[in-house]
């Protein structure tokens, strides 16, 4: 969505700037933003924040030079996901490649402040007793793989025995049960969805 959003390019080297132009509809939102929320960072290459940051230095008009200096020109800009799924893929990259281009290794990370989230709001929303505790179990089962307390390590991967009942061993076709388990009326979701 931020490729789409912001105009950041595919390719992206550490002087892009946003493909947006003076004056354009998307350059006047930009600038009439005051806050800007943006999910799923943690998979995405710090040059795409640059980017970013780079063009709302460009396209705002210098009203305030104490704003010139603080990250991206003063707007609000809140930054979501969760640091235990995927970090930015780096083809044929080392772990120092993938580590170095990670959304805190970005020159700005020191202004952003990190509240971290308590409550697991899928849990609040079950229907029975019984799915609570299953929601809860596997919540806590995720949390302890991503805070390592889970698990082996073998050189320089990470192994994990998946639980039985989290298996599908019903199927002959288990990718497609998982999907249609994951994605009920999936096709007839997308001829209802439109694009805009």
């Amino acid at each position: 969505m931020a490729h789409y959003r912001f105009s950041v390019t595919i390719t992206i080297t550490d002087e892009s700037t946003c493909n947006i132009k003076h004056g354009s509809l998307k350059a006047k939102l930009l600038i009439q933003s005051s806050l800007i929320i943006w999910d799923e960072t943690p998979m995405l290459n710090k040059m795409c924040f640059e980017a970013l940051d780079r063009t709302l230095r460009d396209l705002m008009p210098v009203t305030d030079q104490h704003k010139t200096h603080k990250p991206f020109v003063g707007k609000v800009v809140v930054l979501g996901g969760d640091f235990r799924q995927i970090l930015p893929v780096i083809p044929k990259g080392s772990r120092h490649d993938i580590l170095s281009s990670a959304i805190n290794s970005f020159h700005l990370w020191s202004f952003c402040k990190v509240p971290k989230l308590h409550t697991n709001m899928r849990l609040l929303m079950s229907s029975s007793d019984q799915d609570e505790g299953e929601m809860k179990r596997f919540a806590n089962w995720i949390l302890d793989i991503g805070n390592g307390n889970i698990g082996s390590v073998v050189g320089d991967e990470s192994e994990v025995e998946i639980p039985d009942d989290l298996l599908i061993t019903t199927t002959d076709d288990p990718l497609s049960h998982l999907v249609d388990f994951a994605y009920p009326n999936l096709l007839q979701n997308m001829s209802d969805y439109r694009y805009f």
